[in-house]
């Protein structure tokens, strides 16, 4: 009976050893998990923070803009709030770092303040100069060249100061020859400034040059064509009509002939396709105001508005900015003038095309009054000149003369377009 009781007695405590292990095994897996979970969440906390920091360093060595002071305190608090829940060697690793960045910001704003007052400034060149004409390494070196004693970048940047000034210097010469090769431009000399703006370091700045001569070299070839020539300008007004214009168009090519087209931006909304097919004929396409209101009875925010609504719709239209436009009428004020960056054309030569059922009277109009350098007024809209421009056009022709845009007349004459002044052609 007693050994019976034994082996009961056995049997209990190995069942409650067994229910302890397991409870103790549970309690064991759970504060594991705790102690994971925790780890996980730490780590992913330092993470979040250390990737923000690195957020901040950008690859070329500066700083991002989104970092200010008012950033890193904030940065700051949070380190502080989340301590608990950080790891102490994070915490040391993420202060080193935001201490760091403290010094470089503070540093930064220094080499910063340098673009309000560069070195080079007090030489006597503009800021504008700095920024826009030298290669990046230069603007850099003159930025760090008042830090060379406690800047980290600064080593060896002597050079590239140096270098920066002779940049400049030569590009100012440049300018300066530019400048005086435009009052009187000569081939070889065009061709002697290709050679010395192709040895500037900036790419961005040796192209705007050459882009420059290169017009000045077509200017130049423009007027060497038509030196011996007698030209003239047709122009036409208040279009496009869809019944009227497109017979124009026709005739143009036709002959040969590229003419300068003023229309109104309600027209060109109207008919689109044939503002887009004026323009790729290589014709010229420029405003002539919306709606062709009086602009002497506008105010001068009215008069911008009527200019410039049909001009941006007119550019959007061709690709094409064509630096003029022609007030309704021939009507105009300083207001006008001054309205928009853009000069304003006239006319040398009226057909009165309005006047007439007929095109004879059109066509003696514009051969009798015919004169080399002239601007000559026509519209697309009217019947009469359908039939008036193949005789005008033949007629011109036999007097001698060749056709050019109010562009290429105005280049012709007086080299450039003088935003504000009106040309009225010889």
């Amino acid at each position: 009976m007693r050994k019976v009781i034994r082996k009961k007695r056995r049997r209990q405590r190995k069942f409650y050893q067994l229910v302890f292990a397991g409870i103790f095994g549970a309690l064991l897996l759970a504060l594991a998990g705790v102690l994971i979970f925790s780890d996980s969440q730490k780590n992913q906390n330092a993470s979040t923070i250390l990737s923000k920091l690195a957020s901040y360093q950008q690859k070329d060595g500066f700083l991002s803009d989104d970092l200010t002071s008012k950033s890193l305190s904030a940065l700051t608090d949070e380190v502080k709030a989340k301590k608990s829940d950080l790891y102490a060697s994070d915490v040391t690793k993420i202060t080193e770092k935001i201490t760091a960045l403290k010094m470089d910001l503070d540093l930064q704003t220094q080499v910063n303040a340098l673009f309000e007052k560069p070195v080079l400034t007090q030489k006597g060149v503009s800021q504008e100069a700095i920024k826009n004409d030298l290669t990046q390494a230069a603007v850099v070196a003159i930025k760090l060249s008042a830090l060379t004693e406690k800047n980290k970048w600064a080593t060896g940047v002597t050079s590239s100061i140096s270098d920066a000034k002779s940049q400049l210097t030569e590009i100012a010469s440049l300018r300066t020859s530019i400048s005086t090769v435009q009052a009187t431009p000569t081939q070889s000399a065009i061709d002697q400034l290709k050679v010395e703006v192709a040895k500037i370091k900036n790419a961005a700045l040796a192209k705007s040059l050459t882009d420059q001569l290169t017009t000045l070299e077509d200017s130049l070839a423009l007027k060497q064509k038509y030196a011996d020539k007698k030209y003239i300008a047709l122009t036409f007004d208040d279009g496009p009509n869809g019944a009227t214009t497109p017979s124009i168009l026709k005739t143009l090519k036709a002959e040969g002939v590229q003419g300068t087209f003023f229309v109104l931006g309600q027209q060109a909304q109207s008919y689109p396709n044939i503002v887009k097919q004026a323009a790729a004929d290589g014709n010229e396409v420029s405003s002539h105001t919306w709606d062709h209101k009086d602009l002497t009875t506008l105010t001068a925010a009215q008069q911008k508005q009527e200019i410039t609504s049909a001009q941006n719709l007119i550019e959007k239209l061709t690709g094409k900015h064509v630096p003029f436009f022609r007030p309704p009428y021939g009507n105009f004020n300083a207001a006008t003038k001054s309205a928009t960056n853009n000069a304003l054309i006239y006319w040398g030569i009226d057909t009165n095309d309005w006047r007439y059922s007929t095109a004879a009277p059109v066509v003696q109009n514009a051969l009798t009054a015919a004169h080399s350098g002239a601007i000559l007024l026509m519209h697309d809209i009217h019947p009469v000149d359908v039939d008036a421009l193949p005789q005008i056009i033949e007629g011109l022709k036999k007097q001698g003369y060749s056709f050019v845009t109010v562009s290429q007349l105005i280049e012709i004459q007086n080299g450039s377009i003088t935003p504000g002044h009106v040309y009225y052609g010889n």
